[in-house]
């Protein structure tokens, strides 16, 4: 009897645990709309020479957002032959809530365009045809309130000394 008693016992405490499992994987954070805006600016010293805004709506707590903007160029080699380069912004995001406020994890991407800047007559400088393309990257998190704009990154470019930083303001879509 104390056998039965104890194997009852134990099945139904089993029961008990598995019913608060299935109950806590039931219960998901509650989907929000968002607004995301995010602005990639380059600066030359103190002067902006560039500012590209993105804006997509997406849902804390829910799938992620992906933003790809771009265009492939053509790049001659010295045989005639075209290979091509991929040019542009890749934004790769996602927003939870967290404590109410929004965590973003985000990975960024931006290839560019070395635009050259005039040099003096007698300095040296590289053929007319040789182009140099910039690259920026950043992946990580930040927590933001709403109506919140956070300068996410500022870092300067080593061989150019361009200065990028990047915007994130998030507000509820409602």
């Amino acid at each position: 009897m104390t056998q039965l008693f104890k194997r009852l016992t134990l099945a139904m405490l089993a029961m008990m645990v598995l019913h608060g499992v299935v109950q806590a994987q039931q219960v998901q954070a509650e989907k929000i709309p968002v607004k995301l805006q995010i602005v990639i600016s380059k600066f030359d010293g103190e002067r902006k020479t560039s500012s590209l805004p993105y804006v997509a709506y997406a849902t804390a707590n829910g799938d992620r957002l992906q933003i790809s903007v771009g265009t492939n160029i053509p790049i001659a080699s010295s045989s005639g032959v075209y290979n091509y380069t991929s040019l542009g912004t890749l934004i790769d995001c996602t927003v939870t809530t967290e404590a109410g406020r929004y965590k973003l994890y985000m990975n960024l991407n931006d290839n560019y365009l070395v635009v050259p800047k005039p040099e003096p007559e007698n300095a040296n400088v590289r053929p007319a045809d040789a182009q140099s393309y910039g690259k920026f990257s950043f992946q990580g998190g930040v927590t933001v309130k709403e109506r919140e704009t956070k300068q996410i990154i500022t870092a300067a470019d080593r061989a150019s000394g361009e200065v990028v930083k990047v915007d994130v303001t998030l507000t509820l879509d409602k």
